[in-house]
């Protein structure tokens, strides 16, 4: 990491979360103009996932509950974890 990214990650990290998700939201924008993170229907997906756990229509599971879940698959079908 540049010690330029370091400040302004380090200043970005210390705004009001409004702020940095509109920051961050500018950064995902910026990616779809440089051709990056332009599936606009994954991007639909991921906010309709967003707002079922937000609103509790689903719950969400663990990391270490996906990757248990994840190392038991794996060896069921008998591939190195």
């Amino acid at each position: 990491m540049t010690e330029q990214l370091s400040e302004i990650s380090n200043q970005a990290i210390a705004l009001p979360a409004d702020d940095r998700l509109i920051l961050v939201t500018m950064l995902w924008e910026s990616l779809a103009k440089d051709g990056l993170g332009d599936d606009v229907e994954t991007i639909a997906l991921a906010r309709q996932r967003a707002k079922e756990l937000d609103t509790g229509q689903v719950i969400g599971i663990s990391h270490e509950e996906v990757m248990a879940s994840l190392e038991k698959v794996l060896n069921e079908a008998n591939l190195p974890s």
